[in-house]
């Protein structure tokens, strides 16, 4: 068996074959060796990176707790200095109490209102006296005033009438009442509660206070 000849391009072919596949072998390589350096650069880079800032932190906190301690010094220096100062007493002031008359069952309509509890008592006798419903006394530190009621533009106003008596019970009271305003009719004295803006108000008062005998009446104000 003869062996085939190889011939001179067939040679010329493997030489370069050959050579490139060497050029390509050390292409890789230096690829491969390439990527490890810059690797290496970075990881070097943020490892100097990472220990200065790792000093500047430690530098600067050193430097806020020295701050730190010194401000507590002072302020410890101060509140001492404030402490051993004379403590000056504030001045009391003292409210003006008053005894305001309500009906038992009721908070919002105050009858009448004294600045001695001893003259409020005695209103709340007279009341029972007219057989009107119980009443009750609260220590009060706002002066209530009729004129100072609170007024509305609703056109339609009415009143309770708590009573009519041939005798004006009242009469000593006039000055302190409050919500109740008293009229002369007929040789009777009429005593009612008003205003109430609207008839829903007038009536959810009455459930409220327990009236024996209830009207309500249409209120013109003066």
């Amino acid at each position: 068996m003869t062996k085939k000849k190889i011939t001179e391009k067939e040679r010329k072919e493997l030489r370069e074959n050959a050579v490139a596949k060497e050029f390509y072998r050390l292409g890789k390589l230096l690829r491969k060796k390439s990527r490890a350096i810059i690797f290496y650069r970075v990881f070097v880079a943020l490892l100097v990176l990472f220990f200065c800032s790792f000093l500047y932190l430690r530098k600067h906190s050193e430097t806020n707790i020295e701050v730190l301690q010194a401000k507590l010094v002072s302020r410890k220096d101060s509140v001492v200095k404030k402490d051993s100062l004379p403590i000056k007493s504030s001045p009391v002031i003292n409210q003006k109490t008053y005894y305001t008359v309500f009906f038992k069952n009721e908070d919002s309509h105050a009858l009448a209102q004294f600045e001695k509890l001893k003259r409020s008592q005695e209103f709340c006798r007279l009341i029972k006296k007219m057989e009107l419903p119980d009443t009750k006394i609260i220590s009060d530190t706002i002066f209530r005033d009729r004129n100072k009621l609170a007024k509305s533009n609703y056109p339609y106003r009415y009143a309770v009438q708590l009573g009519a008596y041939e005798y004006d019970f009242l009469k000593d009271y006039k000055a302190n009442l409050i919500w109740i305003i008293s009229l002369e009719d007929n040789d009777y004295y009429k005593y009612r509660v008003a205003p109430f803006y609207g008839y829903s108000t007038g009536k959810a008062f009455l459930s409220k206070i327990k009236l024996k005998e209830t009207y309500i009446l249409p209120y013109a104000m003066n």
